[in-house]
């Protein structure tokens, strides 16, 4: 029985193969989380701009004051990020 040297059957190179695809998989994960993390920003920031651009008198009837508008929109971000947290979990 002869046994192969070439670079696609040797253990060394199914362990690269392995590896390389972790480091892929980081890859994706971390370009998905930045991706998901510019999204987030431009929602916020449209999210601040729409309130922002709205008058006193539909804040209120909305049940906003327009120093508020800051934490309405944190608030949004911590309960977007905790729901996705148990999606995940």
């Amino acid at each position: 029985m002869t046994m192969t040297t070439g670079a696609t059957g040797s253990p060394a190179s199914i362990a690269g193969n392995s590896r390389w695809s972790d480091r892929g998989r980081r890859v994706v994960r971390v370009m998905g989380a930045a991706w998901l993390r510019c999204l987030a920003w431009q929602s916020r920031r449209a999210t601040r701009k729409i309130l922002g651009s709205l008058d006193d008198r539909i804040l209120y009837d909305i049940g906003l004051y327009r120093s508020e508008i800051d934490s309405v929109v944190q608030d949004m971000e911590v309960a977007l990020s905790q729901r996705l947290r148990r999606e995940v979990a």
